[in-house]
């Protein structure tokens, strides 16, 4: 188990990481890469492994086969593209950290 470092004390500057840390992605099967849309996006977008049906005004689990392997002390976000959340198109949002990975590997 990674322990997290310890967090400033209020005025305390914050020193960041020394070390670089890697985000390890895992395709299952039909999965693709994650893509930046254009060379400035700040974040990848993902695509689904199989084709899913969407009634409309019903939202579903689309699945992607992509797994992270995210360092402790950090974590990823699955946000809706401003687009679709405008046009209401997306049901809700996730986050994932180490410790959540760490507790669905041991379900």
């Amino acid at each position: 188990m990674h322990k997290l470092p310890r967090m400033p004390e209020p005025g305390e500057p914050f020193a960041a990481p020394t070390q670089p840390k890697f985000i390890r992605i895992v395709l299952g099967e039909g999965a693709r890469m994650p893509t930046r849309a254009t060379p400035g996006s700040a974040g990848l977008d993902l695509y689904a492994s199989r084709d899913t049906w969407v009634p409309a005004g019903e939202c579903v689990v689309v699945p992607t086969g992509v797994r992270l392997e995210i360092p402790a002390g950090y974590e990823g976000q699955v946000r809706g593209r401003s687009g679709l959340t405008r046009a209401g198109s997306w049901c809700t949002s996730g986050r994932s950290t180490a410790t959540t990975a760490a507790r669905s590997a041991s379900s």
